[in-house]
């Protein structure tokens, strides 16, 4: 299961690398409505999504005006690399305008792999056969209490994943009231694929062989409790930003961080700078008995450290001491 946001200028400048560290894959971004409204801060989030690592596409509201007006506001702020999918709902027409905009901007070199309509709407417009437009991104809530995705995903049934009109659901928004990146409530969506199929399907060449190959539960690595505990942390082909995380009132004391690079010739392991063992953590100040002990402690919910992984790291080695049963690592 891939979890995904969908966001618009009501978000403004939304922390994308923040979703992407909480164990977010894509991002679902708004950029026009209409023939003439543009989004003020699509061209930010677009930036921000694609520098987190996330797979993105940008989405249309489409209204009443003609196909060619609306297709000539898309292109005038959606680059032709970023996928376009359609919001058809209130105030959108019929499916006829759909169809239209839609071999427009493929004959103009756009993607556009999912159709955002929800069953409500197709029903108010008579149900019409959708045979032949891409496959849905569809909402159905179980609720509006807020949580976390995976939280809120608990409750939602298998019904829900059920198309209509002749297509199937693709990706599901399951809730509009997620917590995610510190900010509530926000649209959560799900995806029933690998990170490689989501990328097919939108259009994009395949992930790295290394990251297609892990699972997000890969990359969150649950630390043991104990005292000057060692946990090796995998690092080549990754994001380069280590995390660490625990629940909130919880502590990590990090007694030493260590970049490897590859094993040198003579045997030795390669010591990138910036690890904790040369007396700087980003600006950490140093508490306890040993002045070489950092500590983390989670000021509130979804608290978490990170810091850059300096070029040419393979592995990272943390030792720490915890007694936190929900202290996590990762490198994203």
């Amino acid at each position: 299961m891939l979890w995904g946001v969908d966001v618009s200028d009501y978000q403004g400048n939304f922390d994308m690398a923040r979703a992407r560290s909480e164990g977010f894959d894509f991002v679902f971004i708004k950029a026009t409505e209409g023939a003439t409204w543009k989004a003020k801060y699509f061209a930010a989030n677009l930036a921000a999504a694609r520098s987190a690592g996330l797979l993105v596409a940008a989405y249309h509201y489409q209204r009443t005006d003609s196909a060619a007006s609306q297709v000539a506001n898309i292109m005038s702020v959606v680059p032709r690399d970023v996928p376009v999918i359609l919001d058809v709902e209130s105030g959108a027409g019929d499916v006829g305008v759909t169809r239209d905009i839609i071999g427009r901007l493929r004959a103009g070199g756009y993607k556009v792999p999912l159709s955002y309509i929800p069953k409500w709407y197709w029903q108010q417009i008579g149900s019409p056969s959708l045979a032949g437009l891409p496959p849905l991104w569809q909402s159905h809530y179980p609720d509006n209490n807020g949580g976390f995705a995976s939280q809120i995903y608990g409750r939602v049934p298998d019904s829900y994943w059920t198309g209509f009109g002749g297509l199937n659901i693709e990706v599901l928004q399951f809730t509009s009231s997620a917590t995610v990146a510190g900010r509530s409530p926000i649209d959560a969506n799900a995806y029933r694929g690998t990170l490689s199929d989501l990328a097919a399907l939108l259009g994009y060449a395949a992930p790295t062989p290394l990251a297609t190959q892990r699972t997000r539960e890969d990359l969150h690595m649950l630390l043991p409790t104990g005292e000057n505990m060692h946990m090796p942390i995998p690092a080549s082909g990754l994001p380069p930003y280590l995390y660490i995380a625990c629940s909130y009132g919880d502590t990590v004391d990090v007694h030493a961080i260590d970049f490897i690079g590859e094993t040198k010739q003579d045997g030795s392991a390669d010591f990138k700078a910036g690890g904790f063992n040369d007396g700087s953590l980003n600006g950490a100040t140093f508490t306890g008995k040993n002045e070489r002990t950092w500590t983390f402690q989670s000021d509130k919910p979804g608290g978490r450290w990170s810091t850059k992984i300096p070029d040419g790291v393979i592995n990272v080695s943390l030792r720490y001491s915890t007694t936190s049963k929900s202290a996590v690592a990762w490198v994203g």
